[in-house]
């Protein structure tokens, strides 16, 4: 198979991904706004900031600080894939990996927490045109953390900054 023809494969899939995994990641962020919001927090809406993968993206930050610009915790998850991050040789067999990836970031870029299911191990990158292997890896991705935890690691941040 030619590198065009590997290209438009993957590239077909990752819209079939899209269309199935787009509607999960934003109920994810809207749960993590939500409880957010119930402790206070001052907490942006879920938007998609897709580039060359797909990414959502969510900004929290005090009450207090309302006003203070650049100031807040992005809550990011990302599609990460393989192809996009050098893992794979589309010419060969690893091609058309994913995984998923929950980073907190502060403003500065300070990485106040995150999640990535066997990150830098072989078993890193699921194949996307395998929906059961993807289904499989949301479900270790989603199991690992849930809102709750997401807001305790920001307000845990908080609380150190203001110490």
């Amino acid at each position: 198979m030619s590198t065009e023809a590997l290209l438009k494969e993957n590239d077909e899939l990752t819209e079939k991904f899209g269309t199935l995994y787009n509607p999960k990641i934003e109920a994810v962020l809207k749960e993590i706004q939500a409880e957010a919001l119930r402790r206070g927090f001052i907490a942006g809406s879920p938007y998609e900031m897709t580039d060359e993968q797909y990414r959502w993206s969510m900004l929290i930050k005090p009450a207090d600080l309302a006003d203070t610009s650049n100031v807040g915790v992005d809550v990011i998850i990302t599609v990460p894939e393989s192809y996009v991050n050098g893992d794979a040789d589309p010419e060969g067999g690893d091609r058309n990996g994913v995984n998923f990836s929950l980073d907190l970031v502060e403003y500065e870029g300070l990485m106040v927490g995150g999640c990535t299911p066997y990150n830098y191990t072989p078993q890193c990158w699921v194949p996307l045109n395998s929906p059961e292997a993807v289904a499989g890896r949301w479900g270790v991705f989603t199991d690992a953390f849930d809102a709750t935890s997401v807001v305790d690691e920001i307000e845990q941040y908080y609380a150190q900054q203001a110490a």
